[in-house]
Order: structure tokens, then C-alpha cells, then sequence
């Protein structure tokens, strides 16, 4: 239909959806809209139209409809003050917008040893994966029911690394469409490639728009640099097998959270504060909450880990810091 489709790779993960998951329709004489819809249907996602754009995403309810949810954390907190900090916590870097403290909508309230929460479904499932890596972090076993590689400490960009590794060569010297570039570097590096249409659109890029590359025997990562820097384009890591092309206006506002366990360096002499400020001084300065901006950080003692809420990129600049900091 020649439609741009953009897939909600995050929604996909809260409803446990794979891209390469097998749906089956069977229709006739209908419209490409009618097959969108059954696709969708098939794995509880829907088809949203804005504009020239669909999105592949999650129901409305799914974003919207507010749910009341108690969280028991006996293994997490000893007693009513140790619970309320981790209400503080969970608000701080779980969607923090989203929260009645910064206007949103987002409800919670700490009893004994637990959090009373009103959220939405989506934000619950952020909730209950961050619960626990923590208690991955602290070496407790998870509560959540979820897949156990949601708890793994380690990083996106690090899981990604052999794919993001992959040498190939690209002979496209003359002006290609992006999107055709795009899938003969998925093919050749054995990776699935999303592209979010909304954000191009915005930057004024479409899969139409003209590219170059020419690169031989050089990582994937190289040549997706090569390929969408002079387009003003970005791309970050949805899973060890997964790349979504974005604009960098949509990609430095899109915050994840990373764990870092940190004890090597402590064991070494460098104190929490000393590398919380010298991570905030020398990534995205302007980004954090101290200053003014999204960004935050919490060192978590039990744990000796450092938690950290942040674009990917600034994500990769903190994790090579503190590689770095291990080497000194």
C-alpha cells in the first residue's frame, strides 16, 4: 500500500510482541486498512493514522486508562522510611512526567513495606521491570512474572555489540533511497532495521530521501554513522538485534535507565558523589536535573550500583566514563 509504517518498539515490549512473531490473515478484495487492522488485532496492538503516518502501537486503554496496583516490597525495604524512598525513587526515574508531583497523572502512596500505585498499563510494566533489575542489582530473585533478560544489568548498547560489530560492505556512491540502503544493511548484517517515519517527517527526511555510502569491510555501526550523519539523522539500539532510525531531536528526548554496578571503583577509592559529579560534568552538562533539565542519576547503596536516567547517547558517553575511570 505503500504506506509509512511505523512500529511502536516499546509498545511491542510491554505487550510481548516480537517483530519476527508469525501472524496470519485471509482476506479478499479488501482494503489495505482492513489488513493492517487484522495484523494488529492478531497481537493486541492497533493501527493509529496521523496524517500521511500509521502507527503500529498499543491500545488506548493499554497508554491511558488509569489502574490502581499495590507493589509488596518486604525484600526491597526494612521498614516505612526505606519504603517511601523507593517511592521517591521509582518517581524519579520511572517516567518522572508522568507523575502527579511534575503534573501528570500518576498516583502513589507508601504503606508498611510497599507502594500503593495508579498508573497506566504501560507505566506499570515500566514500574515492575525496574523493580526488578533493582532486585537483580541487590541479588534478590525477581517478583514480576516478566522475561528474566528485562533484569539484566547490562546495557543496551552492550548487549547490541556483536551486531552493531558486524564488518560488511556498501558500494551506494550514487544517491539511493534511504530506505532502500537500509534494508540491504539489515540483510547483509543479519538485523532487523525499524524506521520511525513520524520523526523523519518532522525532520524533514522521508525512506525517499536520497543517501550515499561506500563503505568496505566496516562495522555496522560505521556505516550507520556514515550513512545518516550528512542526512542529520540518528539511530539507537531497541534490542541486541534491533536498530530504529530516528531524527536526533526524537532520539536525545527519548530517556532510558541504565544500572551500573560500580563496587570495582569504590573498592579502588573513588567516592559515589565524586563520580556523580564527574559524570554530570562531562555528559550532557545541561541535561540533568540539577540542571534544569530530564536527565537523573541516584547511586543505589545496597546495591553499589549507579542508576542513571538518560538518552542512549549520553548513555554509551557514561558507560565508556566509567570504563575509562576501571582503566585508571
Amino acid at each position: 500500500g505503500n504506506l509509512r509504517i511505523t512500529i511502536d518498539a516499546d509498545a511491542l515490549a510491554e505487550l510481548d510482541v516480537a517483530l519476527d512473531d508469525q501472524v496470519s490473515i485471509d482476506l479478499s478484495d479488501a482494503a489495505i486498512s482492513k489488513a493492517l487492522e487484522q495484523i494488529a488485532d492478531d497481537r493486541g496492538l492497533v493501527c493509529v493514522v496521523e496524517k500521511t503516518q500509521v502507527l503500529l502501537t498499543s491500545p488506548e486503554e493499554h497508554r491511558q486508562r488509569l489502574i490502581a496496583r499495590d507493589y509488596l516490597l518486604d525484600d526491597l525495604a526494612r521498614d516505612k522510611a526505606e519504603t517511601e524512598m523507593l517511592g521517591l525513587l521509582v518517581q524519579k526515574l520511572v517516567a518522572p512526567e508522568s507523575w502527579q508531583i511534575a503534573g501528570g497523572r500518576g498516583k502513589l502512596g507508601a504503606m508498611e513495606r510497599g507502594l500503593s500505585i495508579t498508573q497506566t498499563e504501560s507505566m506499570h510494566y515500566r514500574i515492575a521491570v525496574f523493580l526488578d533489575k533493582l532486585r537483580t542489582a541487590r541479588g534478590l530473585p525477581p517478583r514480576s512474572g516478566l522475561q528474566r533478560e528485562l533484569f539484566s544489568l547490562q546495557t543496551r548498547q552492550a548487549a547490541a555489540k556483536p551486531m552493531l560489530q558486524r564488518e560488511l560492505t556498501a558500494n551506494f556512491r550514487q544517491p539511493t533511497a534511504l530506505g532502500e540502503v537500509l534494508r540491504y544493511l539489515a540483510q547483509a548484517a543479519d538485523c532487523q532495521i525499524l524506521i520511525d517515519h513520524a520523526a523523519l517527517a518532522a525532520a524533514g527526511r522521508t525512506a525517499a530521501s536520497k543517501a550515499s555510502l561506500a563503505v568496505h569491510k566496516q562495522p555496522l555501526g560505521t556505516a550507520l554513522r556514515e550513512l545518516l550523519g550528512p542526512l542529520g539523522l540518528a539511530w539507537w539500539v531497541v534490542d541486541k538485534r534491533t536498530i530504529e532510525i530516528t531524527s536526533r531531536r526524537a532520539l536525545g528526548a527519548r530517556l532510558e535507565l541504565e544500572f551500573y554496578p560500580i563496587r570495582h571503583l569504590l573498592d579502588a577509592g573513588t567516592s559515589p558523589a565524586e563520580l556523580c559529579e564527574t559524570i554530570r560534568t562531562r555528559v550532557a552538562p545541561a541535561s540533568w536535573n540539577e540542571a534544569g533539565g530530564p536527565a537523573a542519576m541516584y547511586f543505589d547503596k545496597p546495591s553499589a550500583c549507579l542508576i542513571v536516567l538518560q538518552s542512549q547517547p549520553a548513555q554509551a558517553a557514561v558507560e565508556q566514563l566509567l570504563a575509562e575511570a576501571a582503566r585508571r
